[in-house]
C-alpha cells in the first residue's frame, strides 16, 4: 500500500486525471469488450455450422424425394393390366402368351426402363412356369434357398411392401470383401392381381452409388466429406480418404452414429480436427453425415478475431486520446484557478475565476469567488469591529471618568471617609479601580460571562454609592454557566446604564435589576430586567431602526442609544443575527433585554 501511495503521490495532477479516468471507465469497457467478443467471436462459427446442418437437411430431403419417385415407378408397374394378366392368368396358349409379351409387356417394360431417373434396376421373380426367357423376369425356383426370397414371399401373402434394407449385391454375396459401391437397397412389390399358384414379385434395386450421387458430388465437396452408414457398415463415402473411413468404422465414431437424434461435435482423426454432423433417415434406415475440417469451421472465427483486435486497438486509442484531452482541459482550468488563488493570497480580492459550464469545477470556482468576496467583506467588518471595540473601551472609560460621575463618586467616598466608614470606602475604591482597569485591559473581543458579570458587580457598587443604595442587582446565573459561555467585553454595562438612566429617572424607591438566563437550543438567553420607568414604544421603535443602520445616528438616538447600537453590532458581528438585542417594555413598567449566546463549540464551528 505504501508503494502504491508513493507511486500515486509522485504523479502529476494531469497524469492522475488520466489514470483515474482510465480506472473509472475500465469496468464498462471490460463489459463492452466481453459483449463484443461474445457477439463477434462466440457466434462467428455458428453461421457456417448452421449452413452445414441446412445442407445436410437438404440432402436428406433430396434423397427422400428420390425414394418417393422410386416408389412411384413400381406402383405403376405392379398395377399395370397387361403385366398382371401376363403373370397371373394361366389359360393362355403359348401363342397368346408370345403375342401378349411382344406386343404389350416388353414395350411397356422397355419404356419404364428407359425412363428411370436414378439408375435403379427392376425384375419380376415369378413362380409361373413356361414363360420365355427375358432379362425382365426370372423363375422363383432359382431363389428358394435365399432367406430374403422366403421373407419377401411371406410378406406378399399378407399383401405388404417388403424392403430388404442395405446389403451386398447378389453378384458379390460370396466375396469376402466388397466395394462400398456394391451396396444396394431392395424393395419387393406384389402384383395387383394375386394368384397363389403363380406368385410374382416386382423387385426394385437401387445402388448406393446411384442413390447418393447428389451427396458424393454435392455441396460438401469443397468443404469436407459426406458419408452414409447403416449399422456399422459404411455404404457411401464419396471421395473421403481411407483413414477417415477407418475412423467412421471404429468405436471412436460410435457416439455420433447412434440413435435417432442428430449428432454434432468436434473430433480428432489421426490428430486432425474435424466437425462431424449427422442425421437419421428412417425410410432407408441409415445415418447421413458430413465431416468438415475444423480449419474451415474456424475461418470465420479467425476473421472475427482480426476484426475484434482492430476494434480493441481502436477503442484503446480512442480512450487514451479522450483521457488526454479531458485531462488537458481540466488541468488548464485548474491552473487558471491556482493563478487566481495566488492573486487573492497577495491581497487582490477583486480577482475572479471565470465560470463557464456550471460543472463541479465551476461550482468550486464560484465558491472561491464567493469566498474571496466574503473575505473582503469580513476584513472590512473586522476593521469596523476593532474600531468599535476601541470606541467602546474609550466610551466605557470616559463614562467612568467624566467630570460629574467622577466628582460624585469621589465626593461620596469623601463623606464615607469623614464618617469613618473605612471598609465601605475601601470597597468603593477597589470597585472604581477594577472597572477602570477592565475597561482599559479588555482588548480581546470575547471574555467569559463570569468576568463580564464580575465587572458588572463593581459597576453596580459604584452606582449604588451614587444612588444612596437604591439600586438592587440580582445575578441568577450559576457560576458553571458563567464560565461555560463567552460574550464580547463591555456588553452588559451599557445595558445596565440604560436601565438606570431610563428606569430611575421618575422612580421612587429601589430600582431592581435582575440578570438571569434560560436554556435554549444550542445556547442560553441572557435576560436583563428592571422595574424602572422603561421606554415608550416610539423610542424602542427608533432604537430598533438604528440597529439596521451601518453607522449610529447621534442626533436621533442620543449617547445611550449609541452605546446600545455598538453592543448590538458587536453581538451580530461576533455570533449572528440571532444574537441581536431584543428590547421589550413590560405592561407593568420596566424593560426586558434579551441576548442569545451560543455554546462555545457551536460558535467555533
Amino acid at each position: 500500500m505504501k508503494i502504491v501511495s508513493k507511486f500515486y503521490g509522485g504523479m502529476k495532477y494531469k497524469t492522475k486525471l488520466i489514470f483515474l479516468y482510465l480506472c473509472a471507465i475500465s469496468l464498462p469497457i471490460f463489459i463492452g469488450l466481453i459483449y463484443i467478443y461474445s457477439t463477434l467471436i462466440d457466434n462467428a462459427r455458428q453461421p457456417i455450422l448452421d449452413n452445414i446442418h441446412q445442407r445436410l437437411m437438404q440432402e436428406k430431403y433430396n434423397i427422400s424425394e428420390a425414394v418417393e419417385v422410386i416408389h412411384m415407378f413400381p406402383k405403376l408397374l405392379s398395377t399395370h393390366t397387361d403385366i398382371n394378366r401376363f403373370f397371373s392368368e394361366h389359360d393362355y396358349t403359348d401363342r397368346e402368351i408370345m403375342e401378349l409379351m411382344t406386343r404389350r409387356v416388353l414395350p411397356t417394360l422397355r419404356w419404364f426402363e428407359s425412363n428411370l431417373q436414378f439408375g435403379q434396376q427392376f425384375r419380376f421373380i415369378t413362380q409361373k412356369e413356361g414363360l420365355p426367357t427375358q432379362v425382365f423376369w426370372e423363375q422363383g425356383l432359382n431363389f428358394d434357398d435365399f432367406a430374403w426370397f422366403s421373407t419377401a414371399m411371406e410378406n406378399m401373402d399378407i399383401r405388404g411392401l417388403h424392403g430388404n434394407g442395405w446389403h451386398f449385391d447378389e453378384t458379390c454375396e460370396n466375396r469376402n470383401t466388397a466395394h462400398i459401391g456394391d451396396f444396394v437397397f431392395t424393395w419387393y412389390y406384389p402384383l395387383l392381381i394375386y394368384n397363389p399358384q403363380y406368385s410374382t414379385l416386382l423387385e426394385v434395386t437401387i445402388s448406393a452409388d446411384n442413390l447418393f450421387t447428389s451427396v458424393r458430388y454435392g455441396t460438401f465437396a469443397e468443404d469436407g466429406y459426406s458419408f452414409a452408414i447403416t449399422g456399422e457398415q459404411l455404404i457411401n463415402t464419396g471421395s473421403m480418404p481411407f483413414e477417415i473411413q477407418q475412423w467412421l468404422s471404429s468405436e471412436s465414431a460410435y457416439p455420433y452414429l447412434q440413435g435417432w437424434e442428430p449428432g454434432n461435435g468436434f473430433t480428432q482423426v489421426n490428430g486432425m480436427p474435424f466437425f462431424i454432423s449427422t442425421i437419421y433417415m428412417d425410410e432407408l434406415d441409415l445415418i447421413l453425415g458430413s465431416m468438415v475440417p475444423k480449419e474451415i469451421i474456424d475461418a470465420p472465427l479467425r476473421e472475427a478475431n482480426q476484426v475484434f483486435y482492430v476494434i480493441l486497438v481502436g477503442i484503446v486509442v480512442a480512450i487514451l486520446a479522450i483521457s488526454y484531452l479531458v485531462a488537458t482541459i481540466l488541468n488548464r482550468r485548474i491552473k487558471t484557478m491556482l493563478v487566481t488563488v495566488k492573486t487573492i493570497q497577495q491581497g487582490d480580492f477583486t480577482c475572479k475565476i471565470p465560470v463557464l459550464s456550471g460543472d463541479e469545477i465551476d461550482e468550486l470556482a464560484t465558491e472561491i469567488n464567493i469566498m474571496s468576496g466574503r473575505i473582503e467583506e469580513l476584513i472590512g467588518e473586522l476593521i469596523t469591529a476593532e474600531n468599535l471595540q476601541k470606541e467602546s473601551q474609550l466610551a466605557a472609560l470616559q463614562s467612568q471618568i467624566k467630570p460629574h460621575f467622577l466628582f460624585n463618586t469621589l465626593e461620596s467616598m469623601k463623606m464615607s471617609a469623614e464618617l469613618g466608614e473605612t471598609e465601605h470606602l475601601s470597597a468603593n475604591l477597589t470597585s472604581l479601580g477594577r472597572i477602570m482597569r477592565y475597561a482599559l485591559n479588555s482588548t480581546n473581543r470575547l471574555v467569559s460571562l463570569y468576568d463580564e458579570a464580575l465587572n458588572l458587580s463593581y459597576y453596580i457598587n459604584i452606582q449604588n454609592l451614587l444612588l444612596d443604595g437604591n439600586l438592587n442587582f440580582q445575578l441568577n446565573i450559576p457560576e458553571e454557566i458563567q464560565k461555560e459561555y463567552q460574550i464580547p467585553s463591555l456588553t452588559l454595562q451599557p445595558i445596565i446604564e440604560n436601565s438606570i438612566q431610563h428606569g430611575y429617572r421618575d422612580r421612587l424607591g429601589i430600582l431592581q435589576i435582575t440578570l438571569s438566563y434560560t436554556l435554549v437550543t444550542q445556547g442560553i438567553n441572557l435576560i436583563i430586567t428592571d422595574n424602572g420607568s422603561g421606554m415608550d414604544k416610539e423610542k424602542i421603535k427608533k432604537l430598533y431602526q438604528s440597529f439596521d443602520e451601518k453607522q449610529p445616528q447621534h442626533n436621533k438616538i442620543g449617547r445611550n442609544g449609541i452605546g446600545l447600537w455598538n453592543v448590538n453590532y458587536r453581538l451580530v458581528m461576533t455570533y449572528a443575527k440571532s444574537s441581536a438585542l431584543q428590547i421589550q417594555q413590560h405592561l407593568s413598567g420596566g424593560l426586558t433585554t434579551i441576548i442569545y449566546l451560543p455554546k462555545q463549540h457551536e460558535f467555533s464551528q
